[in-house]
């Protein structure tokens, strides 16, 4: 059963590409999940002083760096490799592929 993430891009591409595809859309729900905690985190500030200025340009620049942090964290919380396994049995893919260090 071929998994197709968001029109398919980023994702590995061939026969027997399935696990290395939804590894990396796993990967990429993780670092969607935490860059909406980030940004939850964020906009729950206790000040009245934002850390950033507080206009609209520190603001897109704050997204930004929520957006790059949760990239660089993901894979390493263990999100990712949870929502893995649990949809590698649901979609019945061999999990013949050990899962790697860094995903």
């Amino acid at each position: 059963m071929p998994i197709d993430g968001i029109l398919g891009h980023g994702l590995p591409q061939g026969p027997g590409s399935e696990p290395a595809r939804l590894r990396a859309a796993a990967k990429q729900f993780e670092a969607v999940f935490l860059n909406q905690l980030f940004q939850t985190a964020s906009a729950s500030k206790i000040d009245d002083d934002p850390l950033f200025g507080g206009d609209n340009a520190s603001q897109t620049w704050e997204s930004l760096l929520h957006g790059r942090l949760a990239e660089d964290a993901a894979g390493k919380m263990g999100i990712a490799e949870l929502v893995f396994k649990e949809l590698s049995v649901q979609a019945d893919i061999a999990r013949s592929t050990k899962p790697k260090a860094t995903l």
